[in-house]
């Protein structure tokens, strides 16, 4: 069996591709990207759009053949809501 490689960026910073996995198949592995992907969004969404959760996928040569990317925005219209907190979070607001 082929075996592939996943770098992952989670909340916490980027893990290299260090152990490999026996995969079937190009296809086999995206899933199991699809899958560790929403695995990671279960223990938090991405801080703000400028760091997204994500997997690599490393093929048997070490290539790079897919990255799955979760990005994350909110936009909050304080002006609108019954109790604003007094610090609203920095970012995007109306």
């Amino acid at each position: 069996m082929p075996q592939y490689y996943f770098a992952i960026t989670d909340n916490e910073g980027s893990q290299s591709p260090d152990d490999a996995f026996d995969l079937s198949d190009d296809n086999a592995a995206i899933q199991q990207a699809r899958k560790t992907l929403a695995e990671m969004a279960v223990d938090g969404l991405p801080k703000d759009a400028a760091h997204p959760l994500a997997v690599r996928v490393y093929g048997p040569d070490r290539d790079l053949i897919a990255e799955l990317r979760l990005d994350y925005s909110s936009e909050i219209y304080w002006s609108r809501c019954k109790n604003p907190p007094r610090n609203p979070t920095p970012g995007r607001s109306r």
